[in-house]
């Protein structure tokens, strides 16, 4: 913020010119920079997520009082999400304090999964257990990555997973969604061949997917969740570590270590760094 002082010919500016607009701070004339606002995101997924959380605010409008009571009686036994932190790569599933957030939250979660909306709460339901897998915490690939998965249990009702990415890279990569998978009690196997990632060019974020086999080497954050048709939901699973090793990479020449024993030279011969002798004496007793 700066400040400017008026004249006789001019005695008041306001409004914006280019990217700077001139107010008032408490009487003073001042010039600041123009905040720009936030265009919204056109892309398929935010669109959906946009006219899901309408939906459900109309649908949340148009309930009884009765209704409005029941979902607030489940979000108060339902007090033990109280972060808005993220549980490891996934986003939360609301604060649960009022009804309004615990019914918004469990039908986006239930929609976003390809599931319908449920009028009341699933007070009676079990939890869905984590899907058991067989990949393990840390593993290195080189060509596309697969593995396993299935449900420890049978559960009553239709349950699928969320497969939750994220790419660690220089640039501030976010987690996304990058499967919803059916999980029944055998195992199923899945197969990630692509994975989305942000590039930086001329100053702009783009979002790029590419072959595993094409971005080189790389570190991938993986994470699992079980949703069930009645709105019940696993607890984020644990976070596995891959690494991809692009076989290009590998095959390449090596530069030479400049540390080797034919480079090493004794201590006290002569070089362009000499050692400085005698600086330290000890006294011998």
């Amino acid at each position: 913020m700066a400040k400017y002082k008026t004249s006789c010919l001019v005695s008041e500016i306001k409004g914006s010119i280019g990217n700077k607009t001139f107010s008032y701070w408490k009487g003073i004339p001042v010039v600041k920079k123009r905040i720009e606002q936030r265009k919204k995101t056109n892309s398929l997924r935010q669109g959906k997520i946009r006219e899901i959380f309408e939906f459900l605010k109309s649908k949340w409008s148009s309930m009884s009082f009765e209704d409005w009571a029941v979902w607030d009686s489940y979000a108060e036994q339902n007090k033990r999400i109280k972060s808005k932190k993220r549980s490891g790569l996934m986003s939360t599933i609301g604060n649960w304090f009022y009804g309004n957030i615990a019914f918004i939250s469990t039908n986006q979660l239930l929609m976003g999964c390809g599931f319908s909306f449920i009028q009341k709460p699933p007070f009676d339901k079990p939890q869905p257990l984590l899907p058991a897998t067989d990949l393990p915490e840390y593993s290195k690939w080189n060509k596309d990555i697969k593995f396993k998965i299935w449900l420890p249990e049978d559960y009553p009702d239709r349950c699928v997973v969320q497969i939750w990415i994220k790419k660690l890279s220089k640039t501030k990569e976010l987690p996304y969604i990058m499967a919803i998978v059916p999980v029944p009690s055998s195992p199923i196997e899945i197969k990630i061949e692509k994975i989305r990632f942000y590039v930086i060019k001329r100053g702009k974020r783009k979002i790029l997917e590419k072959n595993l086999n094409k971005i080189g080497n790389s570190k991938i954050l993986l994470q699992m969740r079980t949703v069930a048709e009645n709105g019940k939901f696993s607890m984020p699973g644990p976070i596995h570590k891959m690494e991809l090793i692009n076989h290009s990479s590998c095959e390449s020449p090596q530069t030479p270590n400049p540390l080797n024993s034919s480079t090493l030279k004794p201590l006290n011969s002569s070089s362009s760094y000499p050692i400085a002798k005698n600086r330290i004496r000890f006294k011998h007793p």
